[in-house]
């Protein structure tokens, strides 16, 4: 695959559209190309080969409603932030029920310039959604032994409560007055119609305090819904 972040694009022609909706530019991060050096040459590329200033043109001429950014991880994503304007990030698998490093930087930052944030993957590439089971998957491989550990603690905690681990991780991210959606993907029609099961769910506030006081989520991270 071929990852160009210059000024020319032609995505207006191939999609058959006359304006965007929201327009971001995705997988400017460590994970997809490989190295932190990867990295630097990329964001370079974005930022001063034109990429960046095509995106802003389109917003200033109202082709684009909104442009963001999105990334596999909250450094790269806060890297992106910090040389930009932008209206929205997209931030998969970071602010989850089972890890919310996000909170520690990113978020607080998207607050204070008003950036929204969209989470996607808040199952961690699967093992929230069929909990610890052998071969779950996280972060887009097998699990490992102390991952399968710390998902088998939540899954104890939730089922105290009598909910499901993936209703619980589905609902965790929208407790952030700052996080717009959640999206959870579906490669089917039926998994779409568990999507809108699982968003019906109840999730009670002491299910995330106990997750909490265990030890088991950010100090920092919500347990109840913003008023």
């Amino acid at each position: 695959m071929t990852y160009d972040y210059t000024y020319d694009e032609d995505s207006l022609e191939r999609l058959g559209i006359d304006r965007f909706d929201i327009l971001m530019v995705h997988d400017l991060d460590i994970f997809t190309h490989g190295s932190r050096e990867a990295f630097q040459v990329k964001i370079a590329q974005f930022f001063d080969e034109g990429g960046y200033e095509a995106m802003v043109r389109l917003r200033e001429h109202g082709v684009a409603k909104a442009i963001g950014s999105g990334q596999n991880d909250v450094e790269c994503s806060q890297a992106v932030a910090n040389r930009g304007d932008f209206d929205i990030f997209l931030v998969p698998g970071r602010y989850t029920l089972f890890e919310q490093e996000a909170l520690d930087s990113f978020l607080p930052f998207c607050d204070a310039r008003g950036i929204g944030v969209v989470i996607g993957g808040p199952y961690n590439s699967g093992i929230l959604a069929t909990g610890p089971i052998e071969g779950a998957y996280y972060n887009y491989a097998k699990a490992p032994p102390e991952i399968l550990d710390r998902v088998r603690r939540i899954q104890a905690v939730c089922e105290r409560h009598g909910v499901r681990l993936i209703g619980a991780a589905f609902h965790f991210p929208l407790l952030h007055p700052h996080i717009i959606p959640v999206i959870p993907g579906g490669g089917s029609v039926e998994q779409m119609r568990q999507n809108v099961a699982i968003s019906q769910v109840s999730v009670p506030d002491a299910l995330r305090s106990d997750l909490k006081a265990a030890g088991l989520l950010h100090q920092a991270a919500p347990t109840s819904r913003p008023n």
